[in-house]
């Protein structure tokens, strides 16, 4: 996986702050499932802190507070605006602009829970980054956190490829690659790992830029993207040729979703 430009990842988010509730419905599914799946691992506990890495709008931020109204909460976003968005509706929260893998290096505090959701394709170190979150579980804690893995967006990868086959332009990566789940089980043996294959169909290829734009999840590979108008041309012909959907004049976009769970080390009083 390339390199990721922090700086212009944080600018993209945060040009999106309006439009990207609305443009992730499925981010919004993740993010039910990791709150779920901590009200059952804490059944009839109390959780006394809870650490959350990449909160975005606030999204999952409401459900946590809802959740888990005890505890003392802190929520980490890379973006200013999308923390500036958070704190206008959320209170009783920690609010702090970081890169979620520097803020890890220095927080000294223990966590009953730590979640994440959506947001570690977006780490460039990202197992030593979870593996040190882990280190930071109360005991008895949870680590869990939702992904994109390596199948997302591959109808729009294989378009890509044809479209440079076709004009025999030099390939230039435009679709930032996810790490597998099996990255995952090597990294974290112990973890619970559940894979989901989500289908959406979109009116047409446009509307499906239009919607990744929506969610701020562009390019964000450090380097050079250019994209003449000859190869989105010929993407998007080859996109709608050989991904149409049942729906007439529809296109199908894979979303391949990797929850991953990780129980802290067992309390020894």
């Amino acid at each position: 996986m390339g390199r990721i430009d922090k700086g212009q990842l944080a600018a993209h988010f945060g040009r999106r702050v309006r439009s990207f509730d609305e443009a992730t419905p499925l981010q919004a599914q993740m993010a039910a499932a990791l709150v779920s799946k901590a009200q059952v691992h804490f059944a009839g506990r109390t959780v006394a802190s809870v650490l959350e890495l990449g909160c975005g709008t606030g999204r999952m931020t409401r459900q946590l507070a809802r959740a888990f109204p005890q505890a003392r909460m802190t929520a980490v976003d890379i973006s200013p605006g999308m923390i500036g968005h958070a704190q206008a509706s959320i209170t009783g929260v920690d609010f702090r602009v970081a890169d979620a893998e520097v803020h890890l290096l220095h927080d000294p505090g223990d966590y009953d829970l730590i979640v994440s959701n959506a947001a570690a394709q977006w780490f460039e170190e990202a197992t030593a980054t979870l593996a040190r979150a882990r280190a930071h579980l109360a005991p008895e804690g949870l680590l869990a956190f939702s992904t994109f893995g390596e199948k997302t967006f591959r109808e729009l990868r294989s378009a890509f490829a044809l479209a440079y086959a076709a004009t025999g332009l030099t390939p230039v990566e435009h679709v930032v690659p996810m790490r597998s789940a099996e990255v995952w089980r090597r990294a974290f043996p112990d973890a619970e790992i559940v894979e989901r294959i989500e289908s959406r169909v979109f009116p047409d290829v446009v509307h499906f830029l239009r919607s990744v734009q929506g969610a701020g999840a562009v390019n964000s590979l450090s380097g050079k993207h250019f994209l003449s108008r000859a190869v989105l041309h010929r993407m998007i012909e080859a996109y709608t040729e050989h991904y149409r959907s049942a729906v007439p004049g529809g296109i199908t976009a894979t979303y391949h979703v990797v929850y991953v769970s990780i129980a802290g080390r067992p309390n020894r009083r």
